[in-house]
């Protein structure tokens, strides 16, 4: 699995799509992404595959400030989370598993399990 050639910020219609932070690890059964996704719920977090381009994106929205507090660092902002993988010929598509929790977002690919490595009896 290859992370697409996108940008990891672009400006589209005035406003900023960020590619967030994730871990990728695989076994020989299968493929994870863990991507943070602080403030994205479920509702907008959207995991689509296209040709085997698996696009992971999502809005993120802040709680409206207390007007007695004064803002002395944004670091999470809110807006638009996007990230592109390009899935491997041995990821089967029809079988992703898509799941968030406290902004964490995981993805399982698993492999097809007609091209895992397996051994051949010899008979004699």
């Amino acid at each position: 699995i290859m992370p697409s050639l996108v940008g990891s910020e672009m400006c589209i219609r005035d406003s900023i799509k960020r590619a967030p932070s994730y871990d990728l690890r695989q076994t020989p059964t299968q493929i994870e992404i863990k991507l943070a996704m602080p403030g994205v719920s479920p509702e907008t977090l959207d995991v689509s595959i296209e040709r085997r381009r698996l696009t992971i994106s999502g809005q993120s929205k802040q709680d409206v400030p207390d007007p007695a507090s004064q803002l002395l660092h944004e670091g999470l902002g809110e807006g638009h989370f996007e990230q592109v993988f390009d899935l491997t010929e041995d990821a089967d598509p029809e079988a992703i598993r898509a799941s968030i929790k406290f902004g964490l977002v995981t993805i399982l690919i698993p492999r097809k399990t007609d091209q895992l490595p397996r051994r051949i009896a010899v008979e004699h």
